[in-house]
């Protein structure tokens, strides 16, 4: 996911410690960063504690 890894980026965060954030692997991570994999109802739930300000929409989902 595209906005992932900008989200990630105006974070200033590494993949590794966005990984960490979301308690998940680095692989996992990537995945999700490139759009392999869709995040789950918990992982969504844990990005919403660690990332309480950002728009989730904006993030997972294509809103064009």
């Amino acid at each position: 996911m595209i906005k992932l890894k900008e989200f990630r980026s105006k974070q200033h965060l590494t993949p590794l410690e966005m990984a960490e954030q979301l308690s998940i692997s680095l692989s996992q991570y990537y995945k999700l960063e490139e759009g392999y994999k869709k995040p789950s109802y918990e992982l969504m739930e844990r990005f919403a504690k660690s990332f309480p300000k950002a728009n989730m929409r904006l993030v997972f989902f294509d809103t064009e």
